[in-house]
């Protein structure tokens, strides 16, 4: 009769049942300290790491496989205070009832800052159909004016606007009334804007402030880039002989160096566009002589 295989079986099995009782469980019901009720979906971790459990429903919550031994045992959720439980004895095969009563706490709530520019032209007051088109958006339109893109805006036909005759809408650049004084009766714009020089644009179809009573079927304001301006400064010297005049200049353009958007600069298919700035100050000495 061969017994060794039976004395090497007995060991194994032995050490199987050790593994099996080596962890434990700690379970418990987490509620309201003021009402009670249970509260669910309450985190709890175990000595803050990876290992924890959620409350269900009623409020009840158990963790398994934790390693013999004392713990510590944490349970939060947002608007209530953080329980601890210090010293937590876990032992093997047994199941640890630990209870949490959570009490209210506020939550302190970074203030939030929304920042708009007002309109200088409508009166943010006014309830008005207001359609909005930056002037990147309009030059990546296949337009090549202001006109033909409000004309791909809802509730417009063309120069009409809102089932309006020509000459029932106004127009409004940089916060000037413009009018058609070829045709007032029934012109449009009379004015063609090119997209380059277009910040914003905007259409109004509804709800227009009294300060607008020309405004029968819409209301059109546009809004043009930064203004261009530059300082240039020139000093000469001359002198004059009998037959002959000797001339020196200094010449500055933009002596203050102003960095003036002079056009577009687009990539190879015209689906984006970068502003392009004139030079710098730029100083310039020369010498003339006339004979």
């Amino acid at each position: 009769m061969i017994r060794r295989p039976l004395g090497l079986a007995l060991p194994l099995l032995c050490a199987a049942r050790l593994a099996a009782q080596a962890g434990g469980a700690i379970g418990g019901h987490v509620r309201d300290a003021v009402s009670g009720q249970p509260l669910e979906r309450v985190l709890i971790s175990v000595d803050s790491g990876p290992r924890g459990g959620v409350t269900d429903g009623a409020g009840a919550y158990r963790i398994r496989e934790i390693r013999s031994g004392w713990h510590q045992l944490r349970a939060g959720q947002i608007g209530y205070q953080t329980a601890v439980r210090e010293s937590v004895l876990v032992q093997s095969g047994a199941v640890v009832t630990v209870d949490f009563a959570l009490q209210l706490q506020a939550v302190a709530v970074a203030p939030v800052t929304v920042e708009a520019r007002p309109d200088v032209v409508l009166d943010p007051l006014a309830t008005a159909t207001t359609q909005r088109i930056s002037g990147a958006e309009l030059r990546a339109l296949p337009v090549s004016s202001l006109d033909e893109g409000l004309a791909l805006s809802a509730g417009s036909v063309g120069e009409s606007y809102r089932g309006g005759r020509l000459g029932e809408q106004s127009f409004i650049i940089d916060g000037l009334g413009v009018k058609n004084q070829l045709d007032a009766a029934s012109g449009g714009l009379g004015v063609r804007l090119p997209p380059d020089i277009l910040e914003e644009a905007t259409l109004v179809t509804n709800a227009f402030s009294a300060r607008y009573g020309q405004a029968i079927s819409g209301l059109v304001n546009a809004g043009r880039n930064d203004l261009f301006h530059q300082l240039d400064l020139r000093v000469d010297k001359r002198w004059i002989y009998q037959s002959w005049m000797l001339g020196v200049y200094l010449d500055i353009q933009n002596v203050y160096a102003h960095a003036n958007q002079e056009g577009l600069q687009y990539n190879y298919d015209y689906t984006q566009a970068k502003p392009t700035s004139g030079l710098p100050i730029l100083p310039i000495l020369g010498i003339r002589a006339e004979f």
